[in-house]
């Protein structure tokens, strides 16, 4: 992962998870699919790695990747609620505040297109 290779990377960390399910493996393996793009693998780690036991911050950090995500896949809705859940571990993280609101103002923009195309 630190080389930057993170196809290979991503297989490593598949493979620690089948041994061992916990949350830094997982959320290891989230880091490496969100590298390549892979948002839907990279979400299903990150909800995998959020039902382990872990620290407030690695809990925050997991929300906030989450999140990510979920921006990245356009689904804001998603996003908004994973934000929040990190601000609930770590509530003065300044990145995950902006990350929200920016979430917040393209789910608006994106319901108000909603709404114009079920008017039209």
């Amino acid at each position: 992962y630190g080389s930057d290779r993170f196809l290979d990377a991503s297989k490593q960390y598949e493979e620690a998870a089948k041994l061992k399910t916990d949350f830094q493996s997982l959320y290891n393996l989230g880091n490496a699919f969100y590298q390549q793009q892979k948002y839907k693998e990279a979400q299903k780690a990150y909800e995998k790695a959020v039902e382990q036991n872990a620290d407030n911050q690695q809990m925050s950090d997991a929300w906030h990747n989450l999140g990510n995500t979920h921006f990245s896949s356009q689904q804001y809705d998603k996003s908004v609620e994973a934000y929040k859940k990190s601000l609930q571990y770590r509530p003065n993280d300044k990145e995950t505040i902006e990350n929200l609101l920016k979430a917040r103002k393209l789910l608006q923009k994106q319901q108000k297109e909603q709404q114009k195309n079920k008017q039209d």
